[in-house]
């Protein structure tokens, strides 16, 4: 499994530049018979300002972009926003600095990962027995 990180919305990548960013790791991942998939992290500030809801759009737009790219080109997504705004709304804290994640976060993430590599089939299945 090849695991790589490109950061879409890093500097001066424009939308023209995202679009060929994923189109250039899909081709190199089909290249070597594999797929990509996409997961995109929330930060903590998404969470705890989705009661502006007249800024939602604006808030939540690296996964509204990330979204219909992936859908373009038949990506596999994961947008765990939703799972960490239930969190937050049961009390939950998931950060330790707004960006990274503390023991809490690192769980809900990791439950969310192994449902979605298991659900996209991105994984093989474990040995049985």
């Amino acid at each position: 499994m090849l695991v790589r990180t490109w950061n879409l919305f890093h500097g001066n990548t424009k939308p023209p530049g995202r679009k060929a960013y994923l189109r250039e790791m899909v081709e190199l991942l089909h290249g070597h018979g594999s797929r990509l998939a996409l997961v995109v992290f929330p930060y903590e500030p998404q969470v705890t300002l989705r009661g502006q809801r007249q800024s939602m759009d604006y808030i939540l737009k690296p996964q509204s972009t990330l979204a219909a790219l992936c859908r373009q080109y038949r990506v596999p997504y994961l947008d765990p926003y939703p799972q960490f705004a239930r969190a937050y709304d049961n009390g939950a804290r998931l950060y330790r600095d707004g960006i990274h994640f503390n023991p809490a976060g690192h769980h809900l993430i990791a439950a969310e990962l192994m449902h979605f590599l298991d659900s996209e089939r991105l994984v093989p299945p474990a040995p049985a027995g």
